[in-house]
């Protein structure tokens, strides 16, 4: 039987890959060019792509070239099917992520709405349960290699991840100065490492009074971001009951109301008895 010769274009279109992608191919012995005729060109044998149409499946699954190039010369199935399976808990996890995403995308929605209804405006809620990465100590960023490379670990996580100054309940005064640290809401926490650090504080699930408060740059102190919940408190003789978290939950934006400003914008959870 004649077999069909081909060249490198040809090679592309039907693979669907670039010149370089065929001599990649070629490094992985996933294709073979078997001839010149005399004038510069590769060509190819048809019968012969097999492998790099393997190798061209296995890509588009995002398996790794060097591991798909094997699973083209000669593998037993086995290896393959083990390979596939793996590939398949990967993806899995990705959708599962995804998914996530699009409810933090929505969250993220509904509380940039919070910064047009909701400012300086308090009312009874729930704050969920979420950990909390304590990232500083005696106003200081954590200066230790395991600490740095915990909280950087954490960041890689945003917007899973949020930026979260917390008021510590027995540190409260006039002069308090907010803790830095970084949190997680407990329904997002499985795509977050070191949730078991010593760092890391959970906070169950609380009644709060709840609301959005502004931070600009000529803002003085934490407890005068605070200061409105805390009179809510008062004005509802209500007690205020464990430390005072907040979310950074849209930075450096500009809003018209009650002014103009440009500000970053939190929502603080304080507990009440």
């Amino acid at each position: 039987m004649k077999e069909i010769e081909m060249k490198m274009s040809e090679i592309c279109d039907l693979i669907g890959i670039s010149p370089q992608g065929v001599r990649l191919y070629e490094k992985y012995n996933a294709i073979e060019s078997f001839k010149w005729h005399g004038n510069g060109y590769r060509y190819y044998y048809f019968e012969n792509l097999g492998p790099a149409i393997g190798l061209r499946s296995y890509r588009n699954l995002d398996i790794p070239i060097k591991e798909a190039a094997k699973l083209c010369n000669g593998t037993i199935p086995d290896k393959i099917k083990e390979t596939l399976l793996k590939r398949e808990k990967e993806i899995l996890y990705e959708i599962k992520m995804k998914e996530a995403h699009l409810k933090c995308i929505k969250d993220m929605s509904l509380l940039i709405d919070d910064v047009l209804n909701k400012y300086n405006k308090f009312s009874c809620c729930e704050r969920p349960a979420m950990y909390y990465l304590k990232c500083e100590e005696n106003n200081e960023i954590l200066k230790g290699k395991e600490d740095r490379k915990l909280i950087r670990s954490w960041s890689d996580k945003f917007p899973f991840v949020k930026f979260c100054p917390i008021i510590e309940y027995k540190n409260l005064t006039n002069n308090v100065i907010a803790k830095v640290g970084l949190c997680v809401k407990e329904e997002f926490a499985e795509f977050v490492p070191g949730l078991d650090n010593l760092r890391v504080k959970y906070y169950n699930t609380r009644k709060c009074i709840g609301g959005v408060v502004r931070v600009t740059q000529d803002t003085e102190d934490y407890y005068s971001v605070v200061e409105p919940g805390l009179n809510y408190l008062k004005e509802n003789n209500l007690e205020l009951d464990g430390d005072i978290l907040s979310i950074l939950i849209a930075p450096t934006i500009l809003t018209s109301e009650p002014e103009e400003i440009i500000a970053d914008y939190h929502y603080i959870w304080m507990p009440f008895k």
